[in-house]
């Protein structure tokens, strides 16, 4: 009894969280799932690579780093629009979060170790499926929902609609918040996780760096992409989110995509889904209404002369960082 209503509780509060986001519940219900025990290691460690005794058992080490799952979190996962099926690939936002050994920084989520990462592309309830035809000037027919699809045919449905604009975003939440407020949206894990670049074992460039397959399949048809990552003040995350946003928009301009850049002011809101929950969804449409073409937005950071002052210093000398 006592475990049916700590899970219960933990259930509402991975649910208020993502409330907090602007996501619709009904979209919440069908992409969050709370789990704890041994289910969130079910959920990650699953890929063949994986270190394993001889009898086939995950190694001592592995199931230690990932003992802390067991406390506790929520797991998202979406639609493979590759098969069309539901994803295995996914995140877990565990309840108490291992710190990397490396940097100290605390891991918010986990995802499947030894396993080539994917995209967030949610499964959709028909009221914002509609939501979204509507704002996209898309009549949406009586036969294109199939109830035989994980996701009602929600993501087959936009490829074989390219006007249908889609916004790339990085962050599971933020492709619920976006999809809430009436658009198309999907959402990388990772800011660099949109294309791969081949490299040989020492780490060096072997090929050209290309679009994931997910990605490539949703990036046809001249579509207009919109890239939405955060819009962060930090000097060294700027600069890589700036040149993820530059080499992923290159590669979508090489799919004949129309790519446009959102913008504003991080004051409004670190992400996108904090800037729907202070500012509404009528201010996303007006970012959306003037985002910036990416040859534009290129040619804007290029151009700047001057930048804003990080920090102020009263020493002779720097000190050391």
């Amino acid at each position: 009894m006592v475990s049916w209503l700590v899970q219960d509780q933990r259930q509402m509060n991975h649910l208020e969280e993502w409330r907090q986001s602007c996501v619709d519940e009904q979209l919440i219900r069908l992409n969050v799932t709370p789990l704890m025990g041994d289910a969130p290691a079910q959920h990650l460690l699953y890929a063949e690579a994986l270190s394993r005794r001889n009898d086939g058992r995950l190694s001592d080490g592995l199931l230690q780093r990932y003992a802390h799952v067991a406390n506790g979190g929520w797991w998202c996962s979406g639609i493979d629009v590759l098969s069309g099926e539901t994803d295995l690939w996914g995140c877990f936002k565990p309840d108490r979060p291992r710190q990397n050994p490396d940097n100290r920084k605390v891991i918010k989520y986990e995802h499947p170790p030894k396993v080539q990462t994917g995209i967030f592309a949610l499964r959709v309830p028909l009221h914002l499926w509609e939501r979204i035809a509507e704002k996209a000037a898309v009549p949406l027919t009586e036969t294109d929902p199939d109830l035989d699809q994980p996701d009602l045919g929600f993501w087959q449905w936009l490829m074989t609609h390219p006007t249908v604009p889609l916004i790339i975003t990085e962050g599971a939440k933020k492709a619920g918040a976006l999809l809430t407020a009436g658009y198309a949206a999907i959402a990388l894990p990772g800011v660099h996780n949109g294309y791969r670049t081949p490299r040989n074992g020492a780490g060096q460039r072997i090929g050209k760096s290309q679009l994931i397959p997910a990605l490539a399949k949703l990036a046809h048809g001249q579509r207009h992409i919109f890239i939405a990552f955060d819009q962060d003040t930090k000097p060294k995350t700027v600069q890589q989110v700036n040149q993820a946003i530059q080499r992923l928009g290159f590669l979508l301009s090489q799919q004949r995509c129309c790519v446009k850049i959102l913008q504003w002011d991080p004051q409004e809101g670190k992400g996108v889904d904090d800037l729907i929950a202070h500012q509404g969804s009528t201010y996303l449409d007006h970012c959306v209404d003037n985002a910036l073409p990416l040859e534009i937005w290129k040619a804007q950071r290029l151009n700047r002369l001057t930048y804003d002052q990080g920090l102020d210093v009263n020493a002779r000398y720097l000190p050391p960082i």
